[in-house]
């Protein structure tokens, strides 16, 4: 039930959290997140780093000028129309 799958999520993104300290404290941490296993708690796209993100951005207005991939296309990760340096994280 809906109880259920609050305290799954719960669990996991705590799970999630401590692998991350984890792997930081070892020296293994690695920045990057394959989308198709990607939560929709995690900014997939930022982890691609600042300088491709904006050239995903340009290439998106190059071909999809009215946004169709964007916005009409249910479900996935986007990339965002406004961009802050991702670099950080």
């Amino acid at each position: 039930g809906v109880d259920q799958e609050a305290l799954g999520r719960t669990k996991m993104l705590a799970w999630k959290d401590e692998l991350e300290r984890y792997t930081r404290d070892a020296g293994a941490y690695v920045r990057y997140r394959y989308l198709n296993y990607a939560d929709a708690s995690q900014d997939v796209v930022a982890r691609y780093g600042t300088e491709n993100v904006l050239r995903m951005q340009a290439v998106s207005r190059a071909y999809d000028p009215d946004r169709v991939f964007q916005i009409r296309v249910p479900g996935g990760f986007k990339i965002p129309e406004n961009w802050v340096n991702a670099d950080s994280i």
